[in-house]
Formats: C-alpha cells, sequence, structure tokens
C-alpha cells in the first residue's frame, strides 16, 4: 500500500499492471507484433443474482503475411481467463487490426468437439486402410496378386469411463457380547440396578410367588470386507469388427471356411462378440481391364511406326549430308589441283632468274607454302577471280 491510496486505486493499479504481464505474454506468440488487453473486473455484490461476470477484450496487430490459426486463437482465449480470477474463456474476445472477431471462429466447446470428431474419424481410417492392406497382401499370397478384395468396418467405442467397484467379503464375526440375568422375588426390589431395568423393551413376568423370569441379552457384531476399485477407460475401444472379403476364383465351401478363419485370426475378431467375416466369390468385372490392355496395344503400335518413320528420316539426313560431303572435297581437291599447276607453269617460265625474278620465286615461294596450309581458303580466292574474269 502506498501512503494515502485508497483501495479503489490499488485495484486499478493491479488491473494495469495485469494487463501490461498479459500483453507481454501475448507478444510472444508467432505472427503477433503488437497487442493490447483490456479486462473489465466487475464490484462485488452483496446479492448473488446481483454480481456480474468478469471479461476482457484483446486487440492483436499482425504481422504482415501472417494470420492466427483458431488454435492459436484458443490458446489466447484460455491464456487471458486462466490470469484473470473469475474469467472465462467464453468471455474473452480477440479482435484483429482488420476488425475481424477472431475468437467467434473457434467456437468454444463446440470447436473442441468438432476437433475431437475429425480425429476419431481420422483414426478409425487409418486402423480400417491399415486392417484391409495387411489383409489383403496375406490373401493375395494364397489367392494370387489381384484376386482378392478387403473392406473391413470398425466400430470404436470414444466414451472415456470412470468404474468404481466394492466388492463385499463373507460375514465373519468381530465382537460377540452375551448377558445372562436371573431375578428372585419378595419384598426385595428386583432387577438390574441403574438405567437398564427402565428399559421397556425387556418384559418382566411376575408369577403367583413373585419370581420375575430369566433375562438373556446377546449382542454379536459382524465384520466386513470391503474391496474398492477405482479405474478409469480409456477411449477407443473396439466394440465390433466386420471384414467382408470379395474372391476372383471359385473357391469350395471348405476353402472358404479355412479362409474366413485365416482373416478373423489376423485381424483380431471375437467370437464371442458380434463380429463377423465373410467370405464371397464372385467373378471380377475385365472389361476395363481389357480396354486398357487395348488401348495399350493401340498405343505401342502407333509408337512403333512413328519410331520406324523417325529413324528413316534421320538416315536420310545422314545419307544427304555424306553426299554433301563429299561433293565438297571433290570441288575442293580440283581446285587444288589447278592452284598447283599454275604455280607450276609459272615456274618453268623462269630461266635465268634476275634480281626481280628472284624475288618473284620467293614470293612464289610464300604463295605456295601458304596455298598448301590453307588449300580450302585459297581455292576459295581463285574461285573468285575466275568469276571475276568470266564477267
Amino acid at each position: 500500500m502506498r501512503f494515502g491510496e485508497t483501495e479503489s486505486t490499488q485495484k486499478v493499479r493491479y488491473t494495469v499492471a495485469l494487463q501490461g504481464e498479459l500483453e507481454r505474454t501475448i507478444s510472444k506468440i508467432a505472427g503477433v507484433d503488437d497487442v493490447r488487453v483490456h479486462i473489465a473486473i466487475p464490484e462485488e455484490s452483496l446479492f448473488v443474482e446481483d454480481e456480474k461476470e468478469a471479461t476482457s477484450s484483446v486487440f492483436v496487430d499482425l504481422k504482415p503475411g501472417c494470420n492466427l490459426e483458431d488454435t492459436q486463437v484458443h490458446g489466447i482465449t484460455r491464456l487471458v481467463a486462466s490470469g484473470v480470477e473469475g474469467l472465462t474463456a467464453e468471455n474473452v474476445t480477440v479482435v484483429d487490426s482488420d476488425g475481424n472477431v477472431l475468437s467467434d471462429s473457434i467456437g468454444g466447446k463446440t470447436q473442441i468437439s468438432g476437433q475431437l470428431t475429425t480425429n476419431q474419424m481420422q483414426l478409425k481410417f487409418d486402423y480400417e486402410k491399415r486392417l484391409d492392406n495387411s489383409l489383403q497382401s496375406m490373401l493375395e499370397r494364397v489367392v494370387g496378386t489381384g484376386k482378392a478384395v478387403v473392406c473391413s468396418n470398425v466400430v470404436f467405442d470414444f466414451d472415456q469411463v470412470e468404474i468404481k467397484k466394492e466388492d463385499y467379503g463373507d460375514n465373519e464375526i468381530r465382537k460377540n457380547h452375551t448377558v445372562e440375568e436371573t431375578s428372585t422375588g419378595g419384598d426385595t426390589a428386583q432387577g438390574q440396578p441403574g438405567t437398564g431395568a427402565n428399559i421397556p423393551d425387556y418384559q418382566q413376568v411376575e408369577n403367583e410367588d413373585g419370581i420375575y423370569d430369566q433375562r438373556t441379552e446377546k449382542t454379536t457384531d459382524y465384520e466386513i470386507d470391503i474391496e474398492t476399485t477405482h479405474r478409469f477407460v480409456a477411449p477407443g475401444k473396439i466394440e465390433q469388427i466386420s471384414v467382408s472379403v470379395l474372391l476372383g476364383d471359385e473357391f469350395g465351401v471348405q476353402e472358404q471356411q479355412r479362409i474366413a478363419d485365416m482373416v478373423s485370426s489376423a485381424a483380431g475378431v471375437r467370437l464371442e462378440s458380434e463380429d463377423r467375416v465373410t467370405v464371397t466369390c464372385l467373378p471380377f468385372d475385365s472389361t476395363e481391364e481389357e480396354e486398357g490392355q487395348g488401348m495399350g496395344g493401340f498405343w505401342s503400335y502407333k509408337l512403333l511406326i512413328i519410331l520406324i518413320i523417325f529413324l528413316v528420316l534421320a538416315a536420310a539426313i545422314l545419307l544427304f549430308w555424306l553426299l554433301r560431303r563429299n561433293k565438297t572435297e571433290t570441288k575442293l581437291s580440283e581446285q587444288e589441283m589447278i592452284v598447283q599447276d599454275l604455280l607450276n607453269l609459272k615456274q618453268q617460265e623462269v630461266m635465268t632468274p634476275s634480281p626481280e625474278q628472284r624475288e618473284e620465286k620467293e614470293m612464289l615461294d610464300k604463295l605456295r607454302e601458304l596455298a598448301q596450309d590453307n588449300s580450302k581458303e585459297t581455292a576459295e580466292v581463285l574461285r573468285a577471280w575466275l568469276s571475276n574474269d568470266q564477267r
């Protein structure tokens, strides 16, 4: 208590501190950028019918691209309700920065019940699928692949049961008390001293001589044995298993019974319960399979024709390329021979070399070397010259 602080001021300061702690806690949730918490705690009333419940509102500002899932919103409502005395999760409202009421989507107990129902259906589906796969795999090893179809239906009991049981054993004597009394009459006061004589349950009969009859009192206490059992039965107990087996081949009655016994043992069918296994032999419809095979043969034939056409075109292109290459190489060889003859003719004309002729001879030698090293380029140049001369 601060000096001069009133009780109402202290309550306000406590509420503000509580709101700040809840804000810091909620801001740690993934996706929450900023949060504000408001708590309304009503004043206590002397009359029960006038009391009001506490309420709270939570404003959350989410990070860009983030959304709160229903489980996260449910966690925020439970967190705030658990941190405030007298506040329930149904009285907590969660609003985002766009003004959307997020707490309406969780639906309280209805949402939790829906989640449990979804989990129960998923458990049933997974169990039946594993059972079908294991039974079909076992049957296909016996009757052949693709000649057996198994479909099972399992009924679960998802009720949680609490059992309390008390067993009483045999009655055994714990205490035995017996009182025997004889009274005589006369002028002397008769009877048991104390309050016992005034009890009206004991009848005293007086005879003619004034003598009281004998009184006998017997008390027996029995020991009772008590055995108390208290246990919980977890939900998910299997109540009934039904398995249907369809075989594509014909089997005799004995073979069908053997298959039914084998499936019963593998599925855990209980003879004393309502579990049952049905085995039926019916021919499978092979229309789709035959159509699939026919379409497969048709497409295989088309693919074969396309492959042959492709190979023929590839061979034609390769042959055309080889012929063109040989023709080009032949033309180049003829041009090289023409160049070589011209060079030899020019060399024969020079009998007595002069300085100019020697220089020309050196140039011819260089030209010959260039022609030998670059025969293709030289042939192209000569062909260009010849075409210019013809023009």
